[in-house]
């Protein structure tokens, strides 16, 4: 044989042999497709929008397998799994990929109504934009003709609210100079004050300390005193 050419009758005894063609038929004629039912369920739950359905996942397969064959003759229910035939599932598929079309369709046209509703606002604002800046060019015009009439009264009136606020601010920054040299006076006699205060304190202390250092003095003394007092008394007992 040359590479890239098969010979019909070899290939055809190859798959006989090997029990390929037996295992195709076998196939087509049982239930080739087995899935289980969240699986199935969750593939072909969009052919079920309008279908009224139990609430077990079970019941759900079954109410679409019986509306697409009453007969139940291309399906069968396992305990966790539906078993189809090829020609059910590619019914389902059609139909799944029918129903998948749909929706995109209805989605695409809701895209393309909102980039067209979009593109309507840009040019809606663009036009009162356009319009805007047109009564702004007018209004802007009369308001020249009437600045030109009207602007020997404003500098009047600026300058005599000018010289105003300046008397005003001046009026002001003397007041606050004036407290801030009222507040350093304070200040300044508190901390006076505070000091003589410290200092009447240290001298407090001062004393006390001096007091109680003649106190303790007083004590060694007198218990000094005592024990001499006591030496002679103590010899006349021996």
């Amino acid at each position: 044989m040359m590479p890239g050419r098969f010979d019909e009758a070899v290939v055809l005894n190859q798959l006989r042999y090997s029990g390929m063609l037996e295992t195709v038929r076998i196939r087509q004629a049982g239930y080739a497709v087995r899935r289980p039912f969240q699986d199935f369920y969750k593939r072909y739950k969009v052919l079920m929008r309008s279908l009224a359905v139990p609430e077990d996942v079970r019941g759900k397969c079954t109410a679409l397998l019986q509306l697409y064959d009453a007969s139940s003759s291309e399906w069968q229910l396992g305990k966790t799994k539906v078993f189809l035939r090829e020609s059910l599932e590619q019914k389902l598929e059609k139909l799944r990929e029918e129903e998948v079309n749909r929706a995109a369709m209805v989605i695409r046209a809701h895209v393309l109504g909102y980039l067209a509703r979009k593109q309507y606002r840009k040019v809606l604002h663009g036009v009162v934009t356009i319009q805007k800046n047109c009564r702004a060019f007018l209004m802007r015009r009369r308001f020249v003709h009437l600045k030109k009439a009207a602007i020997v009264l404003q500098k009047q009136l600026r300058g005599q609210l000018a010289r105003r606020a300046y008397r005003q601010l001046l009026a002001e920054k003397r007041e606050q100079e004036e407290r801030q040299r009222r507040e350093e006076e304070e200040k300044k006699r508190l901390e006076q004050e505070e000091r003589e205060r410290e200092k009447a304190q240290r001298e407090a202390e001062l004393r006390a300390l001096q007091e109680e250092d003649a106190r303790r003095q007083r004590e060694v003394e007198a218990l000094q005193k005592s024990q001499k007092e006591a030496d002679p008394t103590r010899e006349l007992a021996k």
